[in-house]
C-alpha cells in the first residue's frame, strides 16, 4: 500500500497507481485482513471511480470496481461493471 501512496504522492492522476491500491485494498477486504472494511471499499471505490472519469477505457478499473460493488453486497451493480470490463476487454478472464 505503502508503495502505492507513494507512487500518488509523486503522480496524484497515475491511474495504475490507483487501480493497484484499490486492488490491494479490495483483496485485503476480501481475505478479512481489512483494519477498517467500509474505510477500505469506499477509498477503493472512489479511487476506481475517479481513473473511470478520466480513463473510461480502462478495463481494470471496471474489474476492481465490479469487486468493490460485489463487497458492499451490490451484486446487481457489480455485473454491470463486470460487463463494462468485459466489453472493453473480452479476453479479461477475471471479469
Amino acid at each position: 500500500i505503502s508503495l502505492f501512496e507513494q507512487a500518488m504522492a509523486l503522480n496524484p492522476n497515475h491511474a495504475t497507481a490507483r487501480i493497484g491500491l484499490a486492488a490491494i485494498l479490495t483483496r485485503r477486504t476480501a481475505e478479512f485482513r481489512s483494519p477498517d472494511r467500509t474505510k477500505d471499499i469506499m477509498r477503493a471505490e472512489a479511487l476506481l471511480t475517479a481513473v473511470i472519469n478520466e480513463h473510461p477505457e480502462n478495463s481494470a478499473a471496471f474489474l476492481f470496481l465490479g469487486i468493490a460493488r460485489k463487497q458492499q453486497g451490490r451484486y446487481a451493480d457489480s455485473i454491470v461493471q463486470f460487463e463494462k470490463s468485459i466489453k472493453l476487454n473480452p479476453s479479461n478472464a477475471h471479469a
